[in-house]
């Protein structure tokens, strides 16, 4: 298959409520875009379980701090 026709067929999420809801109604296109953007690349690190480490490094950081 064409690399180009593969990533094509692949999208980005963007939640209907930043639409609907009031709370984000003078939030502008492109920061709507940017948190498309983001929630795409937390959701690949979640995938990967780089999100979940991170959290772990920081925890432990944190119990260091505390002795």
């Amino acid at each position: 298959m064409d690399k180009n026709l593969d990533n094509d067929e692949k999208f980005y999420r963007l939640p209907k409520r930043l639409f609907t809801e009031e709370q984000f109604q003078n939030m502008t296109g492109a920061a709507k875009l940017l948190y498309m953007i983001l929630l795409n690349r937390r959701c690949l690190s979640e995938l990967n379980g780089d999100a979940l480490k991170r959290i772990e490094e920081l925890e432990n950081e944190n119990a260091e701090l505390k002795k």
